[in-house]
């Protein structure tokens, strides 16, 4: 009959098994160790990949050497789903930031800008340098009173849609 340890090891993902095992064997090694904690891929019951998160705490004899292991293994797929579908959206989000034809802007309350997408050198002729310095003294004096009056809102109401303005480049046009 498998004992348990063969059970969990013929489970082990493939791209898992090496780097679970040899983080396993290091921490028993180790007479000082009392704990260890892995992410891994396993193998569930239905041959699909569980994300795992493995927590064990290791018992040891007066000589340090492991006799027992307790521990529980939680399953994180939807974890990990959550993290993988958050990190595909900041992609898109930053693709289209960085390289769309608008200028997107982060301004404080104060009206200094602290983010800019790079396009704003190509729109306005300005440095990195330059543009924070401008915050917004950027727009154009014709639409500034709707600038601050749109902008404050923000503050207020954090999604909202601003009308379009306009805004100088570096020769003041």
């Amino acid at each position: 009959k498998d004992s348990l340890h063969s059970i969990w090891i013929r489970n082990l993902a493939e791209e898992s098994k090496e780097l679970v095992l040899q983080s396993l064997n290091s921490a028993l090694a180790d007479k000082y160790r009392n704990q260890w904690q892995e992410e891994y891929a396993f193998l569930k019951a239905d041959r699909n990949i569980a994300h795992v998160l493995e927590r064990g705490f290791i018992i040891r004899n007066d000589e340090g050497k492991a006799v027992r292991m307790v521990g529980s293994m939680q399953d994180i797929s939807k974890i990990k789903e959550a993290e993988h579908r958050i990190e595909l959206n900041e992609r898109k989000f930053r693709a289209m930031v960085q390289s769309g034809k608008d200028l997107t802007m982060l301004i404080d309350a104060s009206f200094n800008i602290t983010y800019a997408s790079p396009n704003h050198a190509t729109l306005f002729g300005s440095t990195d340098g330059e543009l924070m310095n401008l915050n917004a003294a950027l727009v154009h004096p014709d639409d500034y009173d709707i600038f601050l009056k749109e902008t404050r809102k923000l503050f207020e109401q954090p999604i909202m849609t601003l009308t379009p303005y306009r805004c100088k480049v570096k020769t003041g046009e």
